[in-house]
């Protein structure tokens, strides 16, 4: 999930040459389970949290 506020990395070595030294990207958020890493029941919640994320792109929040 990407966020509106702003990452200004540092130089990263391991990025390709055509790359900028330093570059400025989003902010994001990732979100993991498996099943043996929470269960089936938090596999569910995560997948209706990005349900219900995914609905509310675009609109303005509160």
């Amino acid at each position: 999930m990407l966020l509106s506020s702003l990452d200004e990395a540092g130089p990263n070595p391991a990025a390709p040459a055509e790359e900028p030294a330093n570059s400025v990207r989003h902010d994001a958020l990732r979100f993991g389970k498996t099943l043996d890493d929470g269960g089936a029941g938090q596999i569910t919640r995560l997948e209706e949290f990005a349900r219900l994320v995914a609905s509310m792109v675009g609109r303005p929040t509160l």
